[in-house]
């Protein structure tokens, strides 16, 4: 049981951290819920964002960087 209590003290830690950090330890659990859902939502868009326009965004950079350093188009 001594692995379990650790890990579940670190994680405490970590929330307790985070907490902090952002100053949600002042704030009503309602308003820690909504607060963590907004963060979360706007995490989740910008991963999808992220893995969605990069590639394209990537390839595009790589192909105009090859033009400028090689003077040839594709």
């Amino acid at each position: 049981m001594g692995v379990f209590s650790d890990i579940k003290k670190a994680v405490s830690v970590k929330i307790f951290q985070y907490e902090l950090t952002l100053g949600l330890y002042m704030l009503e659990p309602i308003e820690k819920a909504i607060f963590n859902a907004i963060l979360v939502l706007f995490l989740a868009l910008m991963v999808y964002a992220v893995h969605h326009y990069l590639p394209d965004q990537a390839s595009y950079v790589m192909s105009k960087t090859r033009y400028y350093l090689s003077a040839e188009s594709d």
